[in-house]
């Protein structure tokens, strides 16, 4: 099985924006997964998410191959 290199990023809102000039911040990774595909690696990514409060409609899996 391949090996892909994982990070998951939270987009920030709109106020986030205003307020704090922040665009985005990593969540969890970078780190390594064993997987069938890329598609598997992002699913099981956001699947191992433990964060509280977190809005799952603004992370973004990043999933690049070795």
């Amino acid at each position: 099985m391949p090996i892909f290199n994982v990070v998951v990023v939270e987009h920030a809102t709109k106020k986030d924006k205003e307020e704090n000039d922040t665009l985005e911040r990593i969540i969890d990774g970078p780190r390594c997964l064993v997987a069938r595909d890329a598609q598997a690696a992002a699913i099981s990514a956001a699947l191992d998410l433990k964060s509280e409060g977190l809005d799952r409609s603004r992370i973004e899996v990043l999933v690049q191959s070795f």
